[in-house]
């Protein structure tokens, strides 16, 4: 079975921090997004991967390529509309389904594999969405009786509960050609094909699944919680850092190649990848440090995502 990736959307949402960076190699303790969803995927045992890029593209198709111990054959696609809507990033991917049945997910969705393996196990041939009724974030999926999905975002028919969508699904290539539809109709998003189905009566089904480790990394705010929980919950972070004159208050994670000066004080919930430099007299908490980042000295920086030399809050 292939999995189609959306990697390809500006991230918008996360302001001028992705206009240097694609949203999926944004890190999550240290590690990209899309790193730990191409891990999940393949702790499923799934192996084929098509992942759609568009802005950064190049970017992307570079760092996915460093990863190590991933097991996977994975094609990009490059998609030449992706400002349209993910709809047309996705059309991209069209002709290497015809005819299967697939798995579609986007690039910024930090999943677990236990959800993967069950919605592999409950969708037994027909196009199936995931849902959490516990989830804040995702879209609304409106449910019949017999777990039916009825609409996305807006009913399309009577239906009799609602849970939140956690944006990953099992499809059949009978949707191929709601997607089509959808774009004549000049439609922009997954959700808009999904209702079209719908209306035109094809069943679509609706799986429960309970996943602590779902998020939906739109904005900072989201993508600090993904990493306060990894911390907190997957990690074990609380090691005694031993750096002469700098206090670490637990969790926190520190990559390779970190200096950091005197009379600092790092956490609770910070996370520090590789080759970053941090002066003297720092206070850090809540926040993300990416890579080949410099703080300069004195800094006090609370609830944001820190790179280079710029600090983006939430």
């Amino acid at each position: 079975m292939k999995t189609v990736i959306l990697a390809a959307g500006p991230g918008q949402r996360l302001g001028n921090l992705t206009k240097y960076i694609p949203k999926p190699l944004l890190p999550v303790a240290n590690r990209p997004i899309i790193e730990r969803l191409l891990k999940a995927l393949e702790n499923t045992g799934i192996k084929d991967i098509i992942i759609v890029v568009g802005h950064l593209g190049d970017k992307i198709i570079k760092e996915i390529d460093a990863f190590e111990n991933l097991n996977l054959q994975i094609k990009y696609i490059k998609a030449k509309e992706y400002m349209k809507g993910p709809i047309f990033s996705f059309l991209s991917a069209i002709s290497e389904l015809m005819g299967e049945d697939f798995i579609l997910c986007p690039a910024d969705c930090l999943v677990s594999p236990h959800t993967i393996k069950k919605l592999l196990e409950d969708a037994k041939n027909k196009t199936t969405l995931t849902v959490c009724t516990h989830a804040k974030e995702g879209s609304t999926v409106y449910i019949g009786n017999n777990l039916e999905v009825k609409g996305v975002v807006v009913p399309v028919k009577k239906w009799a509960k609602t849970a939140k969508s956690i944006g990953i699904m099992y499809a059949t290539s009978e949707f191929l050609k709601y997607v089509e539809k959808a774009v004549e109709k000049g439609k922009t998003k997954i959700i808009d094909a999904i209702n079209i189905a719908i209306k035109e009566e094809m069943e679509i089904k609706a799986t429960y699944v309970r996943d602590q480790n779902w998020f939906d990394v739109d904005d900072v705010s989201t993508l600090l919680e993904a990493n306060k929980h990894y911390l907190e919950n997957l990690l074990h972070t609380d090691s005694k850092w031993n750096i002469p004159n700098v206090k670490i208050i637990p969790p926190v994670l520190l990559g390779d190649e970190v200096s950091i000066e005197g009379n600092c004080e790092i956490g609770p919930y910070v996370s520090i990848d590789k080759k970053v430099q941090i002066g003297e007299k720092c206070k850090l908490k809540n926040i993300i440090v990416l890579k080949e980042s410099k703080i300069p000295p004195k800094k006090v920086l609370f609830d944001g995502v820190f790179y280079k030399n710029d600090f983006y809050s939430k």
